[in-house]
C-alpha cells in the first residue's frame, strides 16, 4: 500500500525523492554565447523541445546574461549520453543557423 500523505508539501518532498532515486545520472553543461542577444536566440530555439524520453531523461534549462545552462539527468548512462548529444547537436544547428543568417 502506498503512504498516506497529509501535506502537499509531504506530497511534493516524496515525489521529488522517488525521481532523485530514479534520475540517478545527471551531468551539467554550459553554453556561453559572444552576446546575450545570440544566447536568447539559442536559448529560445532549444528549451522549448522536451527531452527525447521524459521517462528516462529530465532536461532542465535557464538562461542568464549569455551562457545557458544546462542539468540533464536519466536513469541510466546510456540515456543521459543520448540526452547530452541531442541537446549538443540542437545548440549546434541553431548556431550554425544564426550565423548563416548573419552573412
Amino acid at each position: 500500500m502506498p503512504p498516506i500523505h497529509n501535506t502537499e508539501e509531504e506530497k511534493t518532498t516524496a515525489t521529488t525523492t522517488a525521481a532523485a532515486e530514479k534520475f540517478k545520472y545527471s551531468t551539467a553543461l554550459e553554453f556561453p554565447f559572444a552576446t546575450k542577444e545570440k544566447g536568447e536566440i539559442v536559448f529560445n530555439s532549444i528549451h522549448v523541445d522536451p527531452p527525447i524520453n521524459t521517462s528516462r531523461t529530465t532536461k532542465e534549462l535557464r538562461l542568464e546574461e549569455k551562457i545557458i545552462r544546462a542539468k540533464i539527468t536519466a536513469i541510466d548512462a546510456r540515456s543521459l549520453r543520448s540526452a547530452v548529444v541531442g541537446l549538443i547537436d540542437s545548440v549546434a544547428l541553431v548556431v550554425e543557423t544564426v550565423e548563416r543568417c548573419e552573412r
